[in-house]
């Protein structure tokens, strides 16, 4: 990758950005739930995964990667950077954090189906419970929470514009050959639904890539449901008199506010 499609100052999010306090695991005394009651909840939110990306597969960026992207949630006050142990046993590969408690994850499919697999168990016999245990729950990472407040602002106004100058920042943490595969997909689908790119693809310092396109508004969803896209900025514009923006060498949790329509 050339230096000059690397541009670490140019994606400013609207959101917070918080740095992970990088302190010893924390040990934490086991929570007082019905493994059967919380197994089955659990079994059924991934269930409920893989039908929302089935559902959306036509608009799936990462559908020839074998890769599964979705949330998992813990209990207030659990931390995520607290149980790599649990991450490290089931294949769950954190790709964002978004707060605490709160992260965006991948596995391959087939992690997918032996993770469903153990859940199933636990509910039954309680196998797994040091680690399933702290789990709230899952959640797919699909639809408009994708978007950045001024976007959300827009397109839950009275008066949509019919176009859109948006920036796709793919899921941060792939390997070059799934970010490849994306980036061809996503253009092949950006001129497909009447979208103009209007620059090159270029990368952030942790080399996650980003796509700059002016869209039609009504075409949004199809990338708020690709699995590739993790975040979907508005393009800012910026005078020659604003002050220098200030550069985040890590940025490695988000909190951000969703706007469902």
């Amino acid at each position: 990758m050339t230096s000059n499609k690397r541009r670490n100052h140019f994606w400013i999010p609207d959101e917070e950005v918080i740095r992970v306090d990088r302190k010893p695991e924390a040990r934490t005394k086991p929570r007082n739930i019905y493994f059967g009651k919380h197994g089955q909840k659990l079994s059924s939110s991934l269930q409920s995964i893989k039908q929302a990306i089935d559902n959306a597969s036509e608009d799936d960026s990462l559908a020839d990667s074998g890769l599964m992207i979705f949330k998992v949630e813990l209990p207030e006050g659990e931390k995520i950077k607290d149980r790599k142990a649990l991450f490290a046993s089931t294949g769950m590969e954190v790709k964002v954090v978004k707060n605490e408690n709160k992260a965006v994850i991948a596995t391959t499919i087939k992690q997918f189906k032996s993770l469903k697999k153990r859940i199933e168990d636990y509910s039954k016999s309680g196998a797994g419970k040091s680690h399933f245990n702290y789990i709230e729950d899952f959640k797919p990472y699909i639809g408009s929470e994708k978007n950045s407040s001024s976007l959300q602002k827009i397109t839950c106004s009275d008066r949509v514009p019919e176009s859109l100058d948006i920036q796709l920042m793919l899921m941060p943490n792939l390997n070059e050959e799934i970010y490849s595969l994306a980036i061809k997909r996503l253009i092949e689908k950006i001129g497909d639904k009447n979208g103009i790119i209007q620059e090159e693809p270029y990368y952030l310092s942790d080399n996650t890539p980003l796509i700059r396109a002016i869209i039609p508004s009504n075409s949004l969803f199809h990338y708020e449901n690709d699995l590739a896209i993790y975040r979907i900025e508005e393009t800012e514009f910026f005078s020659v008199d604003t002050k220098p923006p200030i550069l985040l060498d890590i940025v490695l949790i988000h909190k951000s506010n969703g706007c469902f329509q």
